[in-house]
């Protein structure tokens, strides 16, 4: 039970893993080296901005979680350690998503695949270790222990052949935001009642806190606007957040 609820943040990170691969293709292909590194720094930015509040909601609300999605058995609950280990695997293993479908655009499948393999063989191993003394939840705990390598590793291997050079500091923010995010959900009752407070007040604390330390860019307003474009209502509170959190002039976006 816990598994596939700690699987639903990767439909985002997927998403961003199949645009990025037909891109990072054509441009290592053409070696227009700036712009793959434009979207290589975007796709993992976006992917952080989005997971890291979802999945702070989750773990810290593990059980509520479960108790709201299987109301009819509570019992489920249960599952609530596993469910919060599992979910910050999950939340590796989207950053995975993406760098391994980099790492294929880049013309290096099979490192890719030797990635996986060397993960599956990790995690087998740990689970012969962990599941003995812990039970279930040493699954999770393997499973975590596993994508948290296999992140690192492509990161590092990423890095080594295209040089991606990111800038930091714009990652840093993310994390940062998501520190308040969880001293919020923290400090709140672990009940439903708690549950659907942070649930209602996530979005427009961590939203704020980016705009507070300056954590939006230009291109987070152009593509703002691209969406906008396409619906039937104006974002403009969002977007008079994204302009007020940039270090970029855009009064040309006010008018």
């Amino acid at each position: 039970i816990a598994e596939p609820i700690a699987r639903l943040p990767l439909m985002i990170s997927n998403s961003l893993a199949t645009t990025i691969l037909p891109v990072t293709s054509e441009m290592f292909a053409s070696k227009n080296t700036n712009i793959l590194k434009k979207y290589m720094f975007n796709a993992l930015r976006y992917n952080l901005i989005i997971m890291v509040p979802i999945c702070l909601f989750i773990m810290i609300f593990s059980k509520e979680v479960l108790l709201v999605m299987f109301f009819t058995k509570p019992f489920y609950s249960k599952g609530a350690n596993v469910l919060t280990i599992l979910t910050l695997g999950m939340f590796f293993y989207s950053i995975f998503a993406i760098t391994s479908s980099m790492i294929q655009g880049a013309g290096k499948p099979k490192s890719s695949m030797y990635l996986l393999i060397g993960g599956f063989i990790q995690i087998l191993l740990l689970s012969f270790i962990f599941i003995p003394y812990f039970g279930v939840n040493g699954g999770a705990i393997s499973t975590t222990l596993t994508t948290a390598t296999m992140t690192l590793i492509s990161l590092i291997y990423l890095n080594k052949h295209i040089s991606l050079k990111f800038n930091m500091i714009h990652y840093l923010k993310i994390l940062f935001a998501g520190i308040i995010i969880a001293i919020f959900l923290l400090i709140l009752p672990k009940n439903l009642i708690g549950f659907y407070i942070g649930l209602l007040f996530l979005f427009p604390i961590y939203l704020i806190t980016l705009m507070i330390i300056k954590g939006f860019t230009a291109d987070d307003l152009n593509i703002l606007m691209k969406i906008e474009n396409k619906l039937p209502f104006k974002l403009t509170i969002i977007k008079k957040m994204i302009i007020k959190g940039t270090e970029v002039n855009f009064n040309e976006y006010r008018k």
